[in-house]
């Protein structure tokens, strides 16, 4: 039994691996070309209209791509089917009533969200919108209903439009030729998963039979989505006011590296949440969560490291010289981005339990500790005051989440949680307090041994790789 539950959430990590990898390497990899063909300003520009629309997607989808992976599972089909067609259903009606939003929203609004460097870009916002909507429904139910294949190969299908339509079109067209590539790969992802997955079949005429208690599990998670919008993203309205568009280019593009990190845990994660769903009721599920918990943190912890040690010299390698500066930013990011993962892992608890309420009040106490923070550090600090707010709204959220899932799940070895977290944060310090190369870098990989020795119990954990084979 202990076998086929890890080897379970390995081959469920590697088919969501080979989903999620193809987009994200493609991405990275295309960031010399990029950077090349588009300038700081474009970059800025193609953020904020991606954090609009990441704040807007739950509403428009009232949160039901959550509901299409959690309940369909291990269901009879008749009943996939009235929850596949009750999220579609209305998620159409949704794209139909933000369309109308749009056209009515009055100049005075209008202005202030879309000002003439984004005016032009509203069509596009919109459509991303309506497909990005569709395509989390679709794959969540793909990943709901077990055909974890298909969702591999839609990822791979995506990542090769992608790459194909942004070589041809972005030289020619700049910004615009990157967001006709990005829609592109969604609809082409899109309707390959819809006919791979047969959803005809899963159209159901009485189609609003199960939306009540999808609502009731979806709905809680939207003001949750919304408040994880404020931690994340709510730095460039205030970065744009303050350094301008620019500069949100710049910390977008300082961004796309440590997101590595979240690339990694959250493909880990996503198949982490289906294991989890099935071994939460099992007597040895505690052992199971702090296991893989210690390994993960590890890893992302070495990879920082990295980060820390060659980041400029990745930059040299991979981005247009013009976007140097924004290395300076990697370690601290890095720490945002492993402070977030954490939280993320320890909300799965809720996700299992179905106590969603805590993913909204962690959210609100995060979203108020950003707001504060992002008001009060990006006047004085620019840049680096956006960095600082995200590393403390994030801790925040882990504090209460932990908190909070204490009861049912908690860590193992607290003590040397700490002496580990002390020793990582203490790397960082190291980096932007050391002027001196030689003596910065022989503390870091000091401090790396020692890290490494406090977490030398978890190389029993090999033996899980063994098991895998």
């Amino acid at each position: 039994m202990v076998t086929n539950k890890y080897k379970r959430l390995g081959v469920n990590t590697l088919f969501v691996f080979i989903g999620n990898i193809g987009p994200r390497l493609i991405s990275f990899l295309l960031m010399p070309f990029y950077t090349y063909w588009m300038s700081k300003e474009d970059f800025g520009i193609q953020d904020i209209i991606y954090i609009y629309s990441v704040l807007i997607i739950p509403y428009v989808s009232l949160g039901l791509y959550e509901a299409v992976f959690v309940f369909p599972k291990n269901k009879k089909i008749e009943d996939q089917s009235k929850y596949f067609s009750s999220a579609i259903f209305i998620v159409f009606l949704m794209c139909i009533l933000f369309g109308i939003l749009l056209l009515l929203l009055p100049d005075e609004i209008n202005n202030i969200l879309f000002p003439d460097p984004l005016k032009q870009y509203v069509p596009i916002l919109f459509v991303f919108v309506v497909l990005e909507s569709f395509q989390r429904i679709l794959q969540s139910f793909t990943r709901g209903i077990d055909k974890m294949k298909i969702f591999s190969i839609t990822g791979t299908i995506y990542a090769m439009v992608m790459l194909i339509s942004s070589i041809i079109l972005i030289p020619q067209f700049k910004l615009k030729g990157y967001w006709i590539s990005l829609l592109l790969a969604d609809f082409i992802s899109i309707l390959y998963t819809f006919i791979a997955i047969k959803a005809l079949k899963y159209l159901h005429i009485k189609c609003m039979t199960y939306l009540k208690e999808m609502l009731y599990f979806s709905i809680p998670l939207i003001p949750n989505a919304t408040m994880w919008w404020i931690v994340n993203s709510i730095n460039r309205p205030i970065l744009m006011e303050n350094v301008g568009i620019e500069g949100v280019g710049l910390y977008s593009v300082a961004g796309k590296f440590p997101s590595i990190l979240n690339v990694i845990f959250t493909i880990f994660f996503s198949a982490f949440q289906i294991s989890a769903l099935e071994e939460y009721s099992k007597d040895n599920y505690k052992i199971f969560y702090n296991n893989i918990f210690r390994v993960i943190l590890y890893i992302q912890i070495i990879l920082t490291i990295g980060f820390e040690l060659f980041g400029g010299l990745i930059f040299e390698c991979f981005i247009d010289e013009k976007f140097y500066v924004a290395a300076h930013y990697l370690p601290i990011l890095c720490l945002g981005v492993v402070i977030s993962n954490i939280a993320a892992y320890i909300g799965v608890t809720f996700t299992v339990t179905k106590k969603t309420k805590y993913f909204l009040y962690s959210a609100i106490c995060a979203a108020i500790t950003a707001l504060i923070g992002n008001s009060l550090l990006i006047p004085r600090y620019g840049i680096m005051g956006a960095c600082i707010a995200i590393v403390i709204s994030q801790s925040a959220m882990v504090y209460y989440r932990w908190y909070k899932s204490k009861n049912v799940i908690n860590f193992t070895d607290i003590r040397k949680l700490n002496y580990i977290s002390i020793l990582y944060i203490s790397t960082i310090l190291c980096y932007y307090c050391i002027s001196n190369t030689s003596i910065k870098i022989t503390c870091i990989l000091l401090e790396f041994i020692l890290i490494t020795l406090l977490n030398s119990d978890i190389l029993k954990n090999v033996k899980l790789i063994k098991r895998l084979k």
